[in-house]
């Protein structure tokens, strides 16, 4: 189960974002929030108004990449695309 690395509602946090958005765009915004944070202000409003994701599930995802592993949520996410 996936959220063995997450807690259960972090985890359901991550499903919820992948109903409505697939999974290049939640990895683009991982990739952006982990290698991109100096400019992190500048790059997420850009990359919000070029995309799917609400500002709300890109503060979702950046609060989640704070807690935990990249690698944890990126097999997380696998996890929940490949059901």
């Amino acid at each position: 189960m996936g959220y063995n690395l997450l807690s259960r509602e972090h985890y359901l946090w991550l499903v919820n974002i992948s109903k409505n958005n697939n999974y290049d765009d939640i990895h683009e915004a991982m990739k952006i929030i982990k290698y991109q944070k100096k400019e992190a202000e500048t790059l997420k409003e850009k990359w919000i108004n070029t995309s799917k994701l609400s500002r709300n599930q890109y503060w979702i995802l950046s609060s989640l990449l704070e807690k935990y592993k990249y690698n944890d949520i990126l097999n997380a996410l696998t996890n929940i695309f490949s059901k």
